[in-house]
């Protein structure tokens, strides 16, 4: 009878819960977290690139043709720009910096994030996000909050996806308009 009762009044919450989770467009935040290190060196020492207004709540809308316009933005942005480590680049652990031919993840969505501003994109919709791939490493990505939902811009795919359908475990995200803080995400994995 127990098992009943938890199948009958337990059970239905829980596939709620996962399907409520999975079939969100936008990332769903939590309380503010300091910013990565390397983040704020950058914005310490090249302004430009971590400004947003304050109150950005942009949501870029999609036209007929938008996504795959952006589509092909991210597979050129992804041939363009190799792969390297900071390591291999600057002999650091953690640097984060605009890249122009090579770069890591955050030094790839940071470019990414750049062409979209100066292409007229809203940067309020325009923001970095950290997350945990599969075997533990730390990744970056650009995310678009548009009208279809939060898209991800990731080096590794050329594919775009609404964040849950990646397979990122996110941990936090920029907050518009202060480089010192970030927000911490609920993950859907």
């Amino acid at each position: 009878m127990r098992f009943l009762v938890f199948l009958v009044v337990v059970f239905p919450v829980l596939l709620l819960s996962q399907e409520g989770r999975a079939r969100s467009a936008w990332m769903m935040e939590k309380q503010l977290v300091n910013a990565p290190n390397g983040y704020k060196k950058l914005c310490a020492n090249r302004q430009e690139v971590c400004q947003n207004p304050p109150d950005a709540t942009a949501v870029a809308g999609l036209q007929s043709n938008g996504f795959q316009q952006l589509l092909k933005f991210n597979q050129k942005m992804n041939l363009r720009i190799s792969y390297n480590s900071d390591e291999r680049l600057y002999g650091q652990r953690d640097h984060w910096q605009v890249a122009t031919e090579s770069g890591d993840c955050e030094d790839i969505a940071l470019a990414k994030r750049v062409a979209l501003v100066d292409a007229g994109w809203p940067p309020g919709a325009l923001w970095l996000a950290i997350g945990v791939i599969p075997g533990g490493q730390a990744h970056v990505v650009l995310v678009l909050r548009s009208d279809h939902g939060d898209l991800v811009f990731d080096n590794r795919t050329d594919d775009l996806l609404l964040w849950h359908e990646t397979n990122l475990r996110f941990l936090a995200r920029q907050v518009p308009g202060d480089p010192r803080f970030w927000r911490r995400l609920v993950s859907p994995l």
